[in-house]
C-alpha cells in the first residue's frame, strides 16, 4: 500500500533546500544546461600576488580572492619575506575569509621572530571587515617596526 504525503517534511531547524543561489553566495549563478550540475570554479576571482622591492621595505600587492583555495600561494610568497619588511597592499583584494587572516597573524608574527616586520596598508571594505570582526585591526595595521 502506497502512502500519501502531502510534501516534503521540515525542520524547522534546518534550511530548506532550494535551486535558488544564496543571497550571501560569492559566485554568480548559472544556469543548468544538458551537460549536467553546475561546477563552481575553486576561486571566481584567482590571487595574483607582485611583489616589489623598495629601498628600505618589500611590497607585496595582492589582488584577487584569498580564501582557502589561494591562501597556500601567499603563504609560500610571504614565508621567504619574513626578515624583510614587508608592507601589504591588498587594496584589490575583494573577499578574504579566515584563511587570509590566519595567514596575515602567523607571517607577521613569524617577520617579527625573524628580525622584519609585516603590516597591512591598503585594504579594501571586506578586508576591513574581517579584521574588524576579529579585533585585529589595529595589530595587523600597526606600522612595520623594523
Amino acid at each position: 500500500m502506497a502512502r500519501e504525503t502531502a510534501g516534503p517534511a521540515r525542520n524547522s531547524h534546518r534550511p530548506a533546500v532550494t535551486d535558488q543561489p544564496s543571497p550571501t553566495s560569492r559566485h554568480p549563478a548559472t544556469e543548468p544546461d544538458e551537460r549536467g550540475p553546475i561546477s563552481v570554479p575553486p576561486s571566481y576571482e584567482p590571487l595574483h600576488v607582485e611583489i616589489v622591492s623598495l629601498r628600505d621595505h618589500v611590497l607585496v600587492r595582492v589582488r584577487g580572492e584569498l580564501d582557502c583555495d589561494t591562501g597556500p600561494d601567499l603563504f609560500a610568497t610571504l614565508a621567504p619575506l619574513a626578515h624583510h619588511r614587508v608592507e601589504l597592499d591588498f587594496s584589490q583584494v575583494h573577499f578574504m575569509d579566515s584563511t587570509g587572516l590566519n595567514i596575515l597573524r602567523s607571517q607577521r608574527r613569524a617577520s617579527r621572530q625573524a628580525g622584519g616586520d609585516l603590516c597591512l596598508r591598503l585594504y579594501t571594505p571586506p578586508v576591513r571587515r574581517v579584521l574588524d570582526v576579529t579585533r585585529t585591526f589595529d595589530y595587523l595595521t600597526a606600522p612595520c617596526d623594523a
